[in-house]
């Protein structure tokens, strides 16, 4: 049992694997970057990046397709954080977006080693393989969209933007207003002191 378990974890990460195309790779075939890897891509990739496989390109396509529409910036000002419970459960519930996965693991163009990792996945590993994609696809859009948000309504040269940090004075800040507000009682005794040096010292007026 825990052998056969083995091989299953195993032929998910080949799956994953076979997800993706290395950067080298796809600048030698042609085809690939003409119609999947913009030429700003490739000149911004350092590593960073990892271009999806030619044969889930239309999956990856689609799934930047829903999210960018179900988790827009125009959206999470519109209705907050609710855009993102909401966006969240239409991408999941689509039906079509499923419908191309499925399409592209059972696609007759798959290289032979794929189709065999293909079949040693169980259904149900299938499933969640295509949960975590989702998840972690739709966090990472939501994550872009919340911070051009942000951006736009909490910058210091945002228009009628509120100007305060938004944090706890730091201790720092505290400690210096401490020592001023010291000094300006310290300043005040001498003050005083020198007054009642001065009204001691004074002579009294002759009547």
């Amino acid at each position: 049992r825990d052998k056969s378990k083995k091989s299953e974890v195993e032929s998910v990460v080949q799956f994953l694997k076979g997800m993706r195309i290395l950067h080298a790779e796809a600048l030698q075939d042609e085809e690939y970057c003409r119609n999947c890897y913009a030429e700003i891509h490739q000149m911004l990739n350092r590593g960073g990046l990892t271009p999806i496989s030619p044969h889930f390109f239309d999956f990856g396509k689609e799934l930047l397709r829903k999210c960018n529409n179900e988790l827009s910036a125009t959206k999470i000002h519109s209705i907050g954080n609710e855009s993102f419970i909401e966006g969240q459960g239409k991408i999941i519930s689509c039906t079509k977006l499923r419908e191309i996965f499925d399409r592209s693991c059972a696609s007759p163009s798959l290289p032979s080693d794929m189709k065999k990792i293909v079949s040693c996945i169980s259904k149900q590993q299938m499933d969640t393989i295509y949960g975590q994609l989702l998840k972690r696809t739709i966090n990472s859009r939501f994550g872009v969209e919340i911070t051009k948000v942000r951006e736009k309504t909490t910058s210091h040269f945002v228009n009628h933007s509120c100007k305060d940090a938004h944090r706890y004075t730091l201790k720092h800040d505290y400690a210096k207003r401490k020592m001023k507000e010291d000094g300006k009682l310290a300043d005040a005794g001498i003050k005083r002191k020198k007054t009642q040096v001065a009204a001691a010292t004074t002579p009294a007026t002759m009547l």
